[in-house]
């Protein structure tokens, strides 16, 4: 998909179509990223949809003229991140990353030792700026497929959810863990790495972390900060899959 991307939320588009861009992505596109017409551009919705086209019109908006439909944007295994909400732009550095590599979706949330507290606003008003900081990673690396970040949760929700597809792991520090490529047994369709925040999880959440039987597993033999351990799962669980292992 070369040439310039552009986020069209709307999606559900056809060959021969021409559409508009809104104010903003008309502005990056044309003054940003300086785009003009004959271009190639692809829109794409977040969602996994993805449309090849030229840029048509470059006056007060953008319009793009839809030539192609690119196949799907399918993965074999979808990796997802349940991680503890991490203070500062930590998060925002790690869901870009997650992006790039390759992952399928994060899932923010908040824990007895997160630094972090967000009542409900503040909560959607996040989780709104990470999808935009999502879809701004996606033009960045040409990773177009459906990546979604889910609104912040207790970690006790999520603990409650199960399903029999998916493959649930915790980062540990204790002694004689098993490496986190070992945990590769059979042949999940989704994988959720959970990793703690800066102040681990309390003794109270590791019980109840244990009690739904996920797997601890570890990320070598040093300390590594939240957002550290978080790429080193993403990217070696990505690699690992790509490999069949």
């Amino acid at each position: 998909m070369a040439g310039f991307r552009s986020y069209y939320p709307l999606g559900g588009l056809k060959v021969g179509e021409t559409v508009e861009l809104d104010a903003a992505e008309s502005r990056h596109l044309l003054k940003a990223l300086r785009a003009r017409v004959g271009d190639k551009v692809t829109l794409f919705d977040g969602q996994g949809g993805a449309w090849c086209g030229v840029l048509a019109n470059a006056g007060r908006t953008a319009q793009v003229h839809i030539e192609d439909l690119p196949p799907p944007l399918n993965r074999s295994v979808e990796l997802f991140l349940a991680v503890a909400l991490l203070k500062g732009k930590a998060l925002d550095a790690v869901i870009k990353c997650a992006v790039e590599i390759g992952a399928a979706g994060i899932i923010p949330l908040q824990t007895q030792h997160c630094e972090v507290r967000l009542d409900e606003h503040r909560a959607a008003s996040k989780a709104a700026h990470w999808r935009t900081t999502a879809i701004e990673a996606a033009k960045q690396s040409g990773n177009l497929a459906a990546f979604s970040i889910r609104d912040p949760l207790p970690l006790s929700a999520w603990l409650a959810e199960e399903s029999e597809e998916t493959l649930r792991l915790v980062a540990s520090l204790e002694a004689d863990t098993p490496p986190l490529l070992s945990s590769l047994s059979g042949h999940p369709k989704r994988i959720e790495v959970l990793i703690g925040p800066e102040g681990d999880f309390s003794s109270a959440e590791y019980q109840a972390i244990a009690a739904r039987r996920i797997l601890p597993v570890s990320l070598g033999p040093f300390v590594l900060r939240a957002e550290t351990a978080c790429v080193y799962a993403l990217s070696a669980l990505h690699a690992a899959c790509l490999r069949g292992d």
